[in-house]
């Protein structure tokens, strides 16, 4: 059942990552892991705000039982600063949320990102996955299978 519950919480983490994003804002997606029984599923997500271009990183904890948020999660951290880097917002928001992927041992259960939606996607078929060389290429570019 772990395996069915990895497939499910990487559904939820491609929902809510594609949800958390802003109009023109690229969020990186990064999975933290799993609890060793399945049932905790962590993610990142960071890069640069459009607009302000401040940095961000969200960590986002997820209970894979009841597809509800962890208490006390997401850990969400924004620079305010023009000149902070995504790194320097990436580890601000792993020191929050440190104590967790601790107590769950996360990065003991990695799981693995079998496929998603990415911006790049050019179909709705379920059954295939199509994507673009390049996220910045028009959708007349060269498909990629």
């Amino acid at each position: 059942m772990p395996s069915l519950t990895r497939i499910l919480g990487a559904t939820v983490v491609s929902a809510l990552a594609a949800a958390t994003a802003s109009a023109g804002d690229f969020a990186a997606f990064t999975p933290l892991g799993f609890s060793e029984d399945g049932k905790v599923f962590a993610f990142e997500e960071y890069g640069q705000e459009d607009g302000s271009g401040f940095a961000y990183s969200n960590i986002f904890f997820i209970d894979t039982e009841k597809d509800a948020f962890l208490e006390g999660t997401p850990f969400r951290l924004r620079t305010e600063t023009d000149n902070a880097s995504i790194s320097a917002a990436r580890a601000l928001a792993v020191r929050e949320a440190l104590q967790m992927i601790q107590d769950y041992n996360l990065l003991d259960h990695p799981g693995w990102l079998a496929a998603f939606n990415p911006v790049t996607e050019n179909n709705g078929d379920n059954g295939t996955i199509r994507y673009r060389a390049h996220p910045n290429l028009s959708p007349v570019s060269e498909m990629v299978l």
